[in-house]
């Protein structure tokens, strides 16, 4: 599975709330600022950040974003040997467009989050 910034962030994140105790929101703003320096409309985009929030289990809506997340773990929970090989270097928005039928939507980095997640095992 590939990722890209998003994910990186999510990683970091989670293993600031994992190993400082630091509450999530709080983790992903520091990951998203580190990750993104210089870059403050990456650093304030929602849809990465609500993916994370709702993974970890953090007070966040449980709304569109919530959903693809759900969305994309039943789907890689689901796939039988074949497609868990494929996967492995599939980018994420390949995952968006083929495996979720998502066609020409773009997805906002949820998708990079899940697989980053889900790559090391904290999902």
């Amino acid at each position: 599975m590939k990722y890209k910034g998003y994910g990186q962030s999510a990683i970091m994140a989670f293993e600031l709330v994992k190993n400082e105790g630091m509450p999530a929101r709080e983790a992903w703003q520091i990951a998203v600022e580190k990750i993104f320096e210089g870059k403050p409309s990456s650093i304030m985009k929602g849809c990465p950040r609500n993916v994370f929030l709702y993974l970890v289990g953090a007070d966040c809506k449980n709304g569109k974003n919530a959903s693809y997340a759900r969305e994309a773990l039943d789907i890689l929970d689901n796939m039988n040997e074949i497609e868990k090989v494929e996967i492995k270097n599939m980018p994420s928005g390949r995952f968006w467009r083929v495996k979720m039928n998502k066609g020409k939507k773009k997805h906002n980095g949820q998708i990079d989050v899940v697989f980053a997640l889900r790559s090391k095992g904290y999902i």
